[in-house]
């Protein structure tokens, strides 16, 4: 999980040679192999509740640029919002969230960030842009 399987070298001219002529062609089963224990490592965090989720984000697994894990606070309204579609991207929710921040005091802006979103990107099969998934909303305590 900390390696590129794009870039595998392992110092020795000839397999270096051999790897790069091999590798296109296995790469996606490497990248798949590799995906398998980091979603079983963020499915056993989940059980774990919020806590679990940032004990994970602090992993290579949870730090890997592939997928992007991400937590963002939201209020009620946002997740009201969210729920009825309001929503195309987290970047529209990130701004209306911005929006509330700036025309609420801080305390009260604070103390109803109420839930959080666990979120992470993932590459579509059929296009090849990667999309945000939402995997999980925890209750803030």
């Amino acid at each position: 999980m900390d390696e590129n399987p794009k870039t595998i070298m392992t110092g020795f001219a000839p397999l270096d040679f051999l790897v790069a002529m091999v590798s296109p062609s296995i790469t996606e089963s490497i990248i798949a192999s590799w995906d398998s224990p980091v979603y079983e490592l963020v499915e056993k965090a989940k059980n774990k509740g919020i806590r679990g989720i940032n004990d994970f984000l602090q992993t290579s697994g949870g730090m890997d640029e592939r997928y992007l894990f991400s937590l963002t606070k939201v209020t009620q309204e946002i997740l009201d919002k969210l729920f009825k579609g309001q929503y195309k991207t987290l970047k529209e929710l990130r701004d209306d969230q911005a929006k509330t921040r700036v025309i609420t005091d801080p305390y009260t802006y604070q103390s109803n960030l109420n839930y959080t979103l666990f979120h992470y990107e993932k590459e579509q099969q059929d296009r090849e842009e990667k999309i945000i998934l939402i995997d999980s909303i925890f209750v803030n305590q």
